[in-house]
């Protein structure tokens, strides 16, 4: 990241989003992409100045030209489980309470 974006690092890394970008630029590396000029396009492609989040629009970007899921996993050891994590037919679904009558 400081090598890569020097002028953008300190504001990256210290967003909640670092940890999901590094997953990201760990992906790419596995699947035979540079890291480094990968993150550099990225940042050029478009100003960052108005994101809310620099880490979260370079993962999107990042996602995007490399072929990656759109989205990161969270770091191993970081996932919490909830009870929305269950497939739906895991869970108890909630019933009306009232009887709906058929639309004609």
């Amino acid at each position: 990241m400081r090598a890569a974006l020097p002028e953008l690092a300190e504001i990256v890394l210290a967003e909640p989003g670092w940890d999901a970008l590094a997953v990201t630029l760990a992906d790419a590396e596995h699947a035979g992409h540079d890291p480094g000029s990968l993150l550099a396009d990225a940042a050029a492609h478009r100003e960052l100045d108005t994101a809310e989040s620099i880490s979260d629009v370079l993962i999107w970007r990042l996602r995007r030209a490399t072929d990656l899921p759109g989205y990161a996993p969270a770091p191993e050891g970081t996932r919490t489980t909830h009870a929305n994590d269950q497939p739906a037919t895991a869970r108890q679904m909630p019933t009306p309470s009232t009887p709906r009558t058929p639309r004609r």
